[in-house]
């Protein structure tokens, strides 16, 4: 297990740091773009929620595209394509030409973290799995504590070649992504039995290894998978997107407008998202070793959503308000891995692909209102206070959801022998 980390985990996780960079460095863009192409904070949300609406609608036939074809060609596409499509978002003048290419990135996107599940699923068995999943979710959390110190600097080649700083960003942020598809063909192999760097031994250990988890997983029909409330809290915990589409792109403009400079707006948003990669780390690492996952989930989502209320609440102290941020950067981080290394525990094999497609389908709903929401409200009440409250809320109350959850999946539900 050593080696297969050793090989798989840094590459795909460079290329979850790239999407992750791809997709939330609008947020540093906004900055100054807003400004330049005259938009307001609901225009700019709307812009932002567009990428959700494709990411949606093809998550679930992006994913049984790579059951079939196999992780290295389509993970290559998928790359290459969003490179291209973040680097045109250069070429945006006006929010209709946001929301377009905002719709084309998440068309793009799509597929890339419900297929990473999945293929965990091909790779690691159930004890590694959630570290796998907490690893691969920290380079996207690394894109949020190391992409400010980025893309910051990059505002500042204001005119070079006739282009705005924000320009250079997208152009230069999305050309590594094109590079990464095209070492994609050479690097993942999309299953042990072709794996040429494990040895036989290795590779008959791994397969056998994660073929006997799945022969003991529960198997229930379709129709009875889908009325499982196991399955439906899954769907409402994914609501964590709410609180990540506030933080991921809400973040360094709440702080802009705490009278801070760019500079310090990316010390700070780095600051949090370190110790969101931290935190989530040692909580999934606990979550594998206890091999329990509904009360890890519940405890950071409620975490979350109390620190965007209490932020909210407090927001015109900074002293309060910083740490409240900060502890829902934590809160909302460390519930995903724990939350993607559940469905494959309690879906039968057959359904794993499509159920980790739809869950992250249905989740990321929220993240096609919220943008926008929050920006209406921001438009409406002149500040952020109410918008924060409003995006933590829901958060709470999934948390509040999963003791229910719990007592129905004991009864009803028989997850796999440990």
């Amino acid at each position: 297990m050593r080696r297969v980390s050793a090989r798989l985990i840094p590459f795909l996780g460079l290329c979850f740091f790239v999407a992750s960079l791809d997709r939330t460095n609008i947020s540093v863009a906004a900055l100054t773009m807003n400004e330049a192409l005259g938009l307001s904070a609901q225009k700019f949300g709307l812009g932002v929620g567009a990428f959700y609406v494709t990411y949606v609608l093809f998550s679930v036939p992006s994913n049984l595209v790579l059951s079939r074809l196999g992780a290295r060609i389509w993970r290559a596409v998928l790359l290459i394509t969003w490179g291209i499509v973040s680097t045109m978002m250069a070429a945006v003048r006006d929010g209709g030409g946001l929301i377009i290419a905002r719709l084309a990135l998440g068309a793009a996107e799509a597929g890339l973290f419900p297929g990473v599940v999945f293929f965990a699923l091909r790779w690691f068995p159930s004890t590694h799995r959630a570290r796998f999943t907490a690893l691969f979710v920290a380079c996207g959390v690394a894109a949020a504590a190391i992409g400010p110190l980025i893309s910051v600097p990059l505002l500042r080649l204001e005119n070079v070649l006739g282009l705005h700083g924000w320009q250079w960003l997208f152009i230069i942020e999305g050309l590594p992504a094109v590079l990464l598809g095209l070492s994609c063909l050479h690097f993942l192999t999309d299953n042990p039995a072709q794996a040429s760097w494990l040895s036989r031994e290795e590779s008959t250990w791994l397969i056998e290894k994660i073929e006997g988890e799945r022969q003991a997983i529960n198997e229930e029909t379709n129709l009875q998978i889908l009325g499982t409330p196991i399955l439906w809290m899954l769907v409402l915990s994914a609501g964590v997107e709410i609180g990540t589409s506030c933080l991921g792109y809400w973040l360094p403009t709440v702080l802009k407008g705490m009278d801070f400079t760019n500079a310090m707006v990316g010390l700070l948003a780095s600051c949090f998202g370190l110790c969101g990669m931290v935190g989530m780390y040692l909580w999934s690492r606990r979550s594998d070793r206890r091999q329990e996952r509904l009360w890890h989930l519940a405890i950071p989502l409620l975490m979350s959503g109390l620190g965007l209320v209490v932020a909210g609440s407090v927001l015109s102290h900074v002293a309060l308000a910083l740490p409240a941020m900060c502890m829902a950067v934590i809160g909302v981080t460390s519930a995903a891995p724990i939350l993607w290394a559940m469905p494959e525990q309690y879906l039968p094999p057959r359904n794993v692909a499509a159920g980790i497609a739809l869950i992250n389908s249905v989740g990321n709903i929220a993240g096609i209102v919220s943008p926008a929401a929050v920006g209406t409200v921001r438009d409406l009440t002149g500040d952020f206070h109410l918008a924060l409250i409003a995006s933590g809320a829901p958060m709470v109350l999934g948390a509040l959801c999963i003791p229910f959850m719990a007592l129905s999946q004991s009864r009803r539900l028989v997850p796999r022998p440990r």
